[in-house]
């Protein structure tokens, strides 16, 4: 019980020292900014290391929810800590970065038929391609038809969870299992 207790209280400290540390940011208090730092930068960067595989992104993320709490700081945390407002901001940003990387990476080949390839580069899809579809038949079935339907059909997650007749949460379970079971094989084959 007195451990509860203390980890309550310890809790409860955290969330109302980020409150100060709130205020006193909004004032333009540098040290606030340094401790509020300390008090969160190492576990931000582990989350969006987890997320993204890149030490150095993670780091680049990191700094960025930082300078967002800067600029436009939460006007007001009721119930919520600090600490969740700065790792949805990261996840946030993150995302957006995925985005960003994948239109930058449409923009490189819109245009391009396969016909207008050099045969190198059409091998070398293919030879891809092949591997992915090596690492997928390697996931139990139910991990495979979720990345299937989702990555080759396009589908979203409700209309998957529609279609195989599973609950949306289990199907979301799905994918992440099958990302995070494929992110390895995928590495080692070098795509």
């Amino acid at each position: 019980m007195k451990e509860l207790f203390a980890k309550e209280h310890f809790y409860r400290d955290v969330v109302m020292n980020e409150s100060d540390l709130l205020n006193q940011i909004k004032n333009g208090d540098e040290n606030a900014l340094s401790e509020l730092i300390a008090l969160h930068q190492e576990s931000m960067i582990a989350y969006l290391y987890c997320l993204s595989g890149d030490l150095e992104l993670s780091k680049d993320i990191c700094q960025e929810s930082f300078l967002k709490l800067i600029k436009r700081p939460p006007l007001i945390i009721l119930g919520k800590s600090l600490r969740s407002w700065l790792f949805r901001v990261s996840r946030n940003k993150y995302m957006d970065h995925c985005r960003r990387q994948k239109m930058a990476f449409s923009d490189l080949s819109e245009g391009l038929d396969s016909d207008e390839r050099s045969p190198v580069a059409n091998m070398i899809q293919f030879q891809q391609k092949e591997k992915i579809l090596m690492c997928l038949e390697e996931l139990p079935q139910t991990l495979k038809e979720t990345v299937e339907l989702r990555i080759y059909e396009e589908m979203n997650f409700r209309e998957i969870a529609e279609k195989t007749g599973a609950p949306l949460g289990t199907v979301l379970w799905r994918m992440q299992k099958a990302m995070k079971l494929l992110k390895p094989k995928l590495r080692e084959e070098r795509l």
